[in-house]
């Protein structure tokens, strides 16, 4: 539990300093050209005797108006009681760089095919506790999003499917997503997600959480985003705390 008293400790005490997105966008829509979107994200996860600490570093580049540069490292601490001594480690986990390609002329619709080669970033997967069983995979996904009208502000929903081969004998997965997010003031959005991952392979590996966040506009370039989820399939829960940034006209993606 140190892990997540310690976030919400953090997430408390800013919020009450912070309390729109402008047209909020998510999944299928693509940054400007030469627009930048850059988040820190702060992810715990607790499930019976194990726990996790997620610091997950993620950016966006606009190539061009319809292609995107993705970018993200994570970095894990993880330890397990029910070992005797008590197992830990820590490291870099699965890094990502892809492009988003959308392929839609809709200003408010967007649908693309998004494609991100999976990299272990240097992690051992034969380790007592190992952060990932390792081996470079794809991921390769379609996200289609529409963005909505509410009062004078904007709001958006999200689903995307993917596939997720490794070249190894990790088991694939098939992965989905859906998000809806509403504007609630001028400063302040509320969103909804559930995320749900299918091993192929090893039942292992499935993985469903609701997930619900505040989104709080700090200053134009600053967004302030608390979060939590539940997972559906298992006893895991945890929370998050994210950082988002903007540059150049960028969109605020949330993923």
């Amino acid at each position: 539990m140190k892990y997540t008293h310690l976030l919400l400790a953090l997430g408390i005490g800013m919020v009450p300093n912070l309390l729109k997105p402008d047209a909020t966008w998510a999944g299928g829509f693509t940054q400007p050209e030469g627009a930048a979107f850059v988040s820190t994200t702060f992810r715990t996860l607790e499930s019976r005797t194990f726990e996790k600490l997620e610091v997950e570093a993620y950016a966006e580049y606009g190539l061009k108006d319809n292609l995107t540069l993705i970018f993200k490292v994570p970095y894990q601490w993880i330890s397990d009681d029910q070992f005797n001594p008590k197992r830990t480690n820590s490291g870099f986990f699965d890094g990502e760089i892809g492009i988003r390609w959308r392929f839609t002329q809709d200003p408010l619709l967007a649908a693309s095919l998004q494609v991100t080669p999976i990299i272990p970033l240097g992690y051992d997967p034969n380790a007592p506790l190992p952060l990932s069983r390792g081996g470079v995979g794809l991921d390769i996904r379609v996200p289609v999003s529409r963005s909505f009208p509410v009062g004078n502000r904007w709001g958006y929903w999200t689903v995307e499917v993917g596939y997720r081969p490794y070249f190894s004998n990790r088991s694939d997965e098939f992965r989905t997503f859906a998000e809806v997010a509403v504007p609630v003031t001028d400063r302040l959005d509320v969103a909804a997600q559930i995320d749900s991952i299918i091993g192929t392979q090893d039942p292992e590996a499935n993985f469903t959480k609701v997930v619900g966040q505040f989104r709080i506009k700090a200053t134009d370039l600053i967004r302030v985003v608390p979060g939590a989820y539940k997972q559906i399939d298992g006893p895991g829960y945890g929370f998050e705390l994210g950082l988002w940034f903007t540059f150049g006209g960028a969109v605020a993606t949330g993923k």
